[in-house]
């Protein structure tokens, strides 16, 4: 099947100029597929900017059991101009409709109550399969054209609007530039503001997180390239990774944190064991429900009112999650959002507490907790209760 696969000549994504971020809605179904998927995922709507980063994924894989890394997904998202933070999902089989892929969005769009994009893109092999990729985004926040490319110290307008998932939230813009510290700028809703500062070339990424007094979410992420051109599409990998060591994967994301901090010029952080079993505790019921959130209603309060049950004084976290196939990937996912990449580079912080798990599945999930600590009151020790 490799060998076919690689014979075989790679779609030609459409020549589509994209001058500007934004949603662009498809009216109506443009192609079989497109009715097909609008049937069965309920209230759907299909956005030609997620279409085309869809495409342009397909074209990336000349090998169909290649991941979709956090790489070559925001690189064919900043392509096509499309500014939500959006997910993808394929399949492989014989040509017959992904049923599979509808039903999971399906269950996703009845679960959630705010607007939802989707796209499907496909790509036949010469062996007679047929590799299916879906793309959905939701849109709690909706956002006014803005330019792709910027010319150097150009201020770029944003101006968004809430949508019903996200009314009564505070809305942070953050704003991440080759080797630059993250910004962050409050917006104020249905308004223009203008940010400036895009002194360095090269590809910037911003992103808009709404917070509420329960919850925090990314609204919006998007990329613009300022004085230079889009790089080219960032090919899939070949093969899917080895099932992992999450004990020796944690090592590694110590090490990883510690080089990525020392290129920021920041120092290293004191490793807190003491908070290790509850950060692996949390990844380990993320891995278990799927699902990658702070708190897990029903489950776990999260890692900081488990911190506040067993020590004093109260540390300050700046926390982190992600689920991906390696930990090269969840780091990746971390680093490619300014806000979450905001909390890696925690100036204030003195210590760092990683915890791993494995979802019960083949091939498995990596689930990752960050806990960046500051102690305001000194060093928590186990409270004397506590051990006796």
């Amino acid at each position: 099947m490799l060998l076919l696969a690689l014979a075989c000549k790679p779609p030609t994504p459409a020549a589509e100029p994209v001058p500007e971020v934004r949603y662009t809605p498809i009216p109506e179904a443009e192609t079989e597929a497109d009715a097909w998927l609008l049937q069965r995922v309920p209230g759907a709507s299909l956005d030609r900017g997620l279409a085309r980063a869809a495409r342009l994924l397909a074209a990336m894989a000349p090998d169909p059991t290649a991941r979709i890394t956090p790489e070559a997904a925001a690189s064919a998202l900043g392509m096509a101009g499309y500014p939500g933070h959006a997910s993808f999902a394929k399949t492989l089989n014989s040509g017959a409709w992904p049923d599979e892929l509808a039903e999971l969005l399906a269950d996703l769009a009845l679960a959630r109550a705010q607007p939802i994009d989707v796209a499907l893109a496909r790509r036949d092999y010469g062996d007679g399969t047929t590799l299916w990729f879906v793309a959905y985004a939701f849109r709690p926040v909706f956002v006014d054209p803005m330019p792709r490319d910027l010319a150097l110290d150009q201020t770029l307008p944003v101006r968004i609007e809430l949508g019903e998932g996200a009314v009564g939230h505070e809305a942070v813009l953050f704003v991440d530039g080759p080797n630059q510290p993250v910004r962050a700028y409050e917006l104020a809703t249905e308004r223009y503001q203008y940010i400036d500062g895009f002194h360095v070339p090269g590809v910037w990424r911003l992103e808009v997180v709404t917070t509420s007094s329960t919850e925090s979410q990314v609204a919006l992420i998007w990329t613009v390239y300022v004085d230079a051109d889009p790089p080219g599409p960032v090919p899939l990998p070949r093969g899917e990774p080895a099932t992992a060591d999450p004990m020796v994967d944690a090592e590694a994301l110590y090490g990883a944190l510690d080089t990525l901090r020392a290129e920021a010029g920041l120092p290293t952080l004191e490793r807190f064991e003491l908070f290790e079993p509850l950060a692996r505790e949390h990844s380990a019921y993320m891995a278990h429900t799927g699902v990658v959130d702070h708190v897990l209603p029903g489950v776990t309060e999260g890692v900081a009112a488990r911190a506040r049950e067993s020590f004093h004084p109260k540390a300050r976290h700046h926390e982190d999650l992600a689920a991906a196939p390696t930990w090269q990937d969840a780091l990746a996912l971390v680093e490619l959002s300014p806000g979450h990449l905001r909390n890696l580079h925690c100036e204030s912080c003195t210590h760092v507490s990683i915890g791993t798990a494995l979802e019960p599945a083949v091939p498995a999930k990596l689930y990752v907790t960050w806990e960046l600590l500051e102690f305001p009151q000194g060093t928590p020790r186990p409270l004397e209760v506590w051990n006796r």
